[in-house]
């Protein structure tokens, strides 16, 4: 069956300006900054007291990091979480890690019955001030960022494309 193309929201509206007039993702080729966050109160127990890390890209265990920003005021959140759930075993054939940011620490708690029944089985990050959203150019929920072990990023999308369209995408970037 084909999967659900998952929508981004609108921008987000700061002051009179949104968020899409004022930021563009980081682009295809550009080195990945790094990422020291608290991970979600809800992560399982063996990610609990460590920070959500992506200052290692590059290192020789390491290999592609699929970077997911969402937020969890936002239903895509649940859409996205199907989608990597039916893409599990392929992401990891292919030596895709999964990342999550979340966009907004106040609304954690929707996300605890996901992590308890293991729908959500990598960390998710949460970026409390805003500023790792700020620094990748985040406008829109969810934005996907491929980065490859080397830290560039390789492929950029803003909203889900859908699992074809996106292993598609991802084979093509490979090269």
């Amino acid at each position: 069956t084909a999967s659900p193309v998952v929508q981004p929201t609108t921008g987000a509206l700061i002051g009179d300006q949104y968020l899409e007039n004022d930021r563009h993702p980081l682009q295809v080729g550009a080195m990945a900054p790094p990422l020291q966050l608290p991970l979600c109160s809800f992560c399982p127990p063996y990610l609990q007291g460590k920070e959500g890390r992506l200052d290692a890209f590059g290192a020789k265990d390491r290999g592609t990091t699929l970077l997911v920003f969402w937020a969890f005021w936002c239903d895509t959140w649940k859409d996205m979480t199907r989608e990597l759930g039916h893409m599990k075993a392929q992401l990891k054939k292919h030596g895709i890690t999964v990342v999550t940011v979340a966009v907004d620490a106040s609304a954690q708690p929707v996300s605890r019955q996901a992590f308890s029944c293991g729908a959500i089985w990598w960390p998710v990050a949460i970026d409390v001030d805003g500023s790792a959203g700020k620094e990748w150019g985040v406008r829109r929920v969810p934005t996907l960022f491929l980065v490859d072990k080397t830290g560039h990023i390789k492929h950029v999308w803003e909203g889900f494309p859908g699992r074809q369209t996106f292993w598609k995408q991802v084979a093509a970037s490979a090269h």
